[in-house]
C-alpha cells in the first residue's frame, strides 16, 4: 500500500472512530492514544417507544337476552385497534359502543391495539341469560253479576289484562258475547310490562240465567284469554218506596235527670225503587229528634235521625221514634230507652286560693303569676331551693278545715313526659308541702312550718293533695330539685287551693292522647292556624275550669292528663297508679285515634274496659267521648267500630257517663282538623275545650 493511501486510511479511520462508534474500519475497537488530541460531541440517546395498553370494560356482567350491553375502552400509546370475539371491525382508540345481545351464553369482546411500541390485548365478557317466557291473563276469569231487571243495566265490573313480555303485545282485539258489553282502556298493543282495563254490564235482554264470554284476541303465542259471564235476568218490579231505619232500638246510658244525654244516630234508608213521600219523623217520651230528612227521599238514598235523651224523671225512661211515609206497612217505629238518675253534684267545688297574698323566696316572675286569673302567666324561681307560701288567713275557717291544693307547670307537654322520652320545663322535681299556723296578714313565716304531705323523682306536670288543714293559716311548698332541662332548671307552676269540707266531690282528670294534651291545658291554645296550615296561630282561649265557671258559676279543678302518641293500650300500665294520687271525682278517657291506625275493635275494647274499671275500682266517675272523626283515610275507616265498642260499653257499664260526640262534631265541621288530617288545628282545639266545657256544665252540674 503506497503512503498516500496509508495516510489516508488512517484518517477515514480516526474520523470514523469518533464519528462511527468508536470502532475502526476493520470493526475492531480502537483505543484511543495519548498522542491523539481531537475533540469531538458525543451523540444523542435514541429512547425505544413506549408499549400500548388496552382497558375494556363493559356496563354489565350479566343480563338478559334481547338486552344491550355498553362497551367502554381507552387506551395509551396506541395507533390502531381491531375489534374481535363477540364483535368485529377498526376500533378507534378510545370510546364506547351499545350492542344488544339476542343469544343466552357467554359473549366474549376482545380490542387488540398496536403502536410504535408494540401491540396489547383487553377482553371482557358478559353471561347473557335467556329471557323469562312471555305472559297474558286475564283478572278475574269470571265474573258473576247475580240478579238484574230485564232491560237495564248493571253497574260495571272490571277486568284486568296483564301482559309481562320482552317485546310488545300486539293486534290486541277485545269482544265479547251475550246480554253482557264491555268498554276498555287496552290499546291495540300493549307495552313489554303493561295493564289494561276492560269494563263490563249486564243488560239482561230476557229473564233467567244468561251467559256470555269476554274474548281477548292477540300476538300472544298461548293464544286468546276468555272471561266467564253470568247472569240472572229477572222480571221488572214495579215502582214502590220502601223504607228502612236502622238500629230499630236505641239504648241510653243513665243521665242526670234535666241533663241532655250524648246522641246516637238511626239512619233512614229507602231500599225500594221509588221515592219516599210525605217522610215525617215523630218522638216521644223524654227524647228528642233532629234529622237532615227532607219530605221525600230518592230510592237508594239515606238520612239521619239524631236522637238526644233528656230524663224527667229517675228511673226507666221509654219513648219511640216514629217514621211516616207512602211505603206499606207505615208507620214504622224504633223503641228508645234509659235511666233517669239523681245529678250527683250540683256545684263545683269553691277556688279559695285566688289572689290570696302569697310570696316565694326567689322570683324571676312574680310569686303573684301563680294565683292570679291568668294561667298564662306563672311564677318562676331563681333556680332551687325555693319556697311558695300561700296566705290563706282571709278565707272564711270553715272554708279551710280541708282544702285540695293542686299545682300546675303547662309548659311540660305530656302528663309524665318521661313516658314519651320528652324533657321537663322547669318542673318540680322534689318538695315538701308544708303548713303553718302563724298569723296572716304579713311575710310569710321563717319557723313553725309542719310537714303534710313529700314528693321525689317527679316527672308529672301537675300533682294535687287533699290536706287535713284544720289550725293552720299557711300553705307552703318548699321544692328542693328540679325536673328540668337545659335553660330550664327553676320551678314554674300556677297554683289553686280548693275548700274540701267534704272532700273531694268533684274535679277533673283528663286522661287522653296527644289531643288531650294540647286542647285541654289551662293556656291558650297554640297550634296550626285554620286559614294557612303553614304558620300555628296562638288563640286566647279560657281554661275548661273558666269556662264553666262562667257557665255555672264555680270553677272546678282540672288536670291534663294526656300522654301524646298513647293509645288504650299504652296507657294500662299507667292509669291505675296515677288513680291513687289523685282525688279528682271525674276520669276522663279520651282514646281512640291512635287505636284507629290499626287495633282491632276487639282489643281496644278489652284495653278500654280494664280503664274503666280501673277508675270504678278506686270510687270515681269515668266519662268517655266518642273518638272524634278524622280526614285521615285510615284513622276515617276505622274509627266507626272502635266507635261502637264505646256504645257497648257504655250498656255494658252504666257508670260510664258518655262524653261529648266528638265524632258527630268533627265530622260536621272538618275545617276544625289540622293538615295531618288527625289533631284539631288552633281553632279546633279551642272548639274541643269548649265542647267539654258545654258537657261539664249541661250534663254534670245540671245547667
Amino acid at each position: 500500500m503506497s503512503t498516500i493511501k496509508a495516510i489516508a486510511l488512517a484518517s477515514f479511520g480516526a474520523f470514523c472512530l469518533s464519528a462511527c462508534g468508536g470502532t475502526d474500519v476493520s470493526g475492531v475497537a480502537s483505543t484511543p492514544t495519548s498522542t491523539t488530541s481531537t475533540s469531538t460531541t458525543p451523540p444523542t440517546a435514541v429512547t425505544p417507544a413506549a408499549a400500548p395498553t388496552v382497558t375494556l370494560t363493559s356496563s354489565s356482567a350479566t343480563l338478559t337476552a334481547g338486552a344491550s350491553v355498553t362497551l367502554m375502552w381507552s387506551t395509551t400509546n396506541a395507533s390502531a385497534c381491531v375489534a374481535s370475539g363477540a364483535w368485529t371491525g377498526t376500533e378507534g382508540t378510545a370510546g364506547s359502543l351499545s350492542k344488544a345481545l339476542a343469544t343466552a351464553g357467554s359473549s366474549t369482546f376482545t380490542l387488540s391495539c398496536s403502536g410504535a411500541g408494540g401491540s396489547a390485548a383487553a377482553s371482557t365478557t358478559v353471561t347473557v341469560a335467556s329471557a323469562p317466557a312471555a305472559t297474558f291473563s286475564a283478572a278475574p276469569t269470571a265474573l258473576t253479576f247475580g240478579s238484574q231487571t230485564t232491560g237495564t243495566a248493571s253497574a260495571a265490573q272490571a277486568v284486568t289484562l296483564t301482559y309481562a313480555g320482552a317485546t310488545a303485545l300486539t293486534n290486541v282485539v277485545v269482544s265479547i258475547s251475550g246480554d253482557f258489553a264491555q268498554s276498555t282502556t287496552c290499546a291495540a298493543s300493549l307495552a313489554a310490562a303493561a295493564t289494561c282495563t276492560v269494563n263490563v254490564t249486564f243488560k239482561p235482554t230476557t229473564t233467567g240465567n244468561r251467559t256470555g264470554t269476554l274474548t281477548v284476541a292477540s300476538s300472544f303465542s298461548g293464544g286468546s284469554l276468555a272471561v266467564a259471564l253470568s247472569g240472572t235476568g229477572a222480571t221488572a218490579i214495579a215502582s214502590m218506596p220502601v223504607a228502612l231505619a236502622s238500629p230499630t232500638s236505641l239504648l241510653f246510658a243513665s243521665q242526670a235527670v234535666g241533663s241532655l244525654s250524648t246522641s246516637q244516630v238511626v239512619t233512614l234508608k229507602n231500599t225500594g225503587n221509588a221515592a219516599l213521600a210525605n217522610i215525617a219523623v215523630s218522638v216521644s217520651g223524654d227524647f228528642n229528634e233532629t234529622n237532615t230528612c227532607a219530605t221525600s227521599l230518592a230510592a237508594a238514598a239515606s238520612c239521619a235521625i239524631t236522637v238526644a235523651f233528656r230524663p224527667t224523671a229517675t228511673g226507666q225512661r221509654t219513648g219511640a221514634l216514629t217514621i211516616a211515609s207512602n211505603y206499606s206497612g207505615s208507620p214504622s217505629t224504633v223503641a228508645l230507652s234509659g235511666s233517669g238518675v239523681t245529678t250527683s253534684v250540683t256545684s263545683a267545688m269553691k277556688l279559695i286560693s285566688g289572689g290570696l297574698p302569697i310570696y316565694a323566696s326567689s322570683a324571676q316572675y312574680p310569686a303573684t303569676d301563680a294565683n292570679d286569673a291568668d294561667y298564662n302567666t306563672a311564677w318562676r324561681s331563681v333556680g332551687v331551693p325555693a319556697t311558695l307560701a300561700l296566705d290563706l288567713s282571709s278565707v272564711p275557717t270553715a272554708q279551710r278545715q280541708q282544702i285540695w291544693l293542686v299545682w300546675y307547670n303547662d309548659d311540660t307537654y305530656g302528663y309524665d313526659h318521661a313516658a314519651i322520652g320528652q324533657p321537663g320545663y322547669n318542673n318540680p322535681g322534689a318538695y315538701t308541702v308544708e303548713a303553718n299556723a302563724a298569723p296572716g296578714g304579713g311575710a310569710a313565716p321563717s319557723t313553725g312550718w309542719v310537714q303534710l304531705a313529700s314528693l321525689t323523682a317527679n316527672t308529672l306536670d301537675s300533682y294535687s293533695y287533699l290536706l287535713s288543714f284544720a289550725g293552720y293559716q299557711w300553705v307552703r311548698l318548699n321544692f328542693t330539685a328540679v325536673d328540668g332541662s337545659a335553660g330550664n332548671t327553676d320551678i314554674a307552676i300556677n297554683l289553686d287551693v280548693y275548700s274540701a269540707p267534704n272532700g273531694v266531690t268533684d274535679g277533673w282528670f283528663f286522661n287522653g292522647d296527644s289531643i288531650t294534651a294540647n286542647c285541654m291545658r289551662h293556656t291558650n291554645v297554640d297550634g296550626q292556624d285554620q286559614s294557612d296550615p303553614t304558620t300555628n296561630i296562638t288563640l286566647t282561649s279560657p281554661s275548661f275550669g273558666q269556662q264553666v265557671d262562667t257557665l255555672v258559676g264555680d270553677q272546678p279543678e282540672e288536670e291534663d292528663g294526656g300522654i301524646p302518641g298513647f293509645n288504650s293500650g299504652n296507657m294500662l300500665p299507667y292509669l291505675a297508679g296515677w288513680l291513687t294520687h289523685i282525688p279528682a271525682k271525674y276520669v276522663t278517657i279520651n282514646l281512640g285515634t291512635n287505636d284507629a291506625a290499626g287495633v282491632a275493635p276487639a282489643i281496644y275494647y278489652s284495653n278500654m274496659q280494664q280503664l274503666v274499671e280501673a277508675v270504678i275500682a278506686v270510687g270515681k266517675t269515668p266519662i268517655i267521648p266518642t273518638i272524634p272523626f278524622s280526614v285521615d283515610p285510615t284513622h276515617q275507616a276505622n274509627e266507626p267500630a272502635l266507635n261502637a265498642q264505646l256504645q257497648a260499653l257504655y250498656k255494658a257499664y252504666p257508670a260510664i257517663v258518655p262524653g261529648p260526640d266528638l265524632y258527630s262534631y268533627f265530622k260536621a265541621n272538618p275545617q276544625y282538623i289540622s293538615a295531618d288530617g288527625l289533631h284539631p288545628n288552633a281553632q279546633g282545639c279551642v272548639e274541643y275545650r269548649a265542647l267539654w266545657a258545654q258537657f261539664a256544665a249541661t250534663t254534670i252540674y245540671g245547667h
